[in-house]
């Protein structure tokens, strides 16, 4: 049997994936910007995954439920983590959200997938577009995040977006700032 659990942090990498822009732009995000992003962010890794001879995601709402929670709650409390302050990490999160594992066969073994997640914090002025791309480029430029979104065992994604307009990173200060949750399935 094989089970496979990943977060990015966990998996070669222990560094977070993070902006900040300077640049003009936005001065909060609407739910349907939010929404855009989601839906942006789904049509590309779903480009990247094809590009890489891989089967595109299927969105899953239960892990968008997990992953908008998370997203959700770093936005309100001002912290930007796997694990919330209390200690929760993916795999509780996916539980509370009513996620089951997905398991397959090959007739000589088991292969169940827990889950995996990626986080983006972007922070300062910038547009739906703008997000999206750092979101992706960060991504993608990061080992252990790069390797979740391309595990051929991930067939589900679903992806959570939270503005807060006050918070701070790494002693930098920002009134525009944006979480993003991706979790796999």
């Amino acid at each position: 049997m094989v089970l496979i659990v990943a977060s990015a942090m966990c998996i070669n990498s222990h560094t977070y994936t993070y902006t900040y822009s300077t640049s003009s732009g936005l001065n909060e995000l609407t739910e349907e910007q939010e929404k855009e992003i989601r839906e942006m962010i789904f049509e590309r890794i779903n480009e990247i995954r094809r590009q890489n001879g891989i089967p595109p995601f299927k969105y899953n709402l239960t892990l968008e439920k997990a992953a908008q929670m998370h997203a959700d709650d770093m936005a309100r409390r001002n912290y930007f983590s796997h694990e919330s302050p209390e200690g929760e990490n993916f795999m509780d999160r996916l539980a509370k959200a009513g996620y089951r594992p997905r398991s397959f066969s090959d007739g000589k073994s088991e292969t169940i997938v827990y889950g995996g997640e990626n986080l983006f914090f972007y922070g300062g002025k910038g547009n739906v577009e703008s997000i999206v791309t750092e979101a992706i480029k960060g991504w993608m430029n990061s080992k252990g995040h790069r390797e979740n979104r391309l595990r051929k065992e991930f067939a589900l994604t679903g992806i959570g977006v939270a503005f807060s307009n006050n918070c701070t990173y790494e002693d930098k200060s920002f009134t525009f700032c944006v979480y993003i949750v991706e979790m796999f399935g």
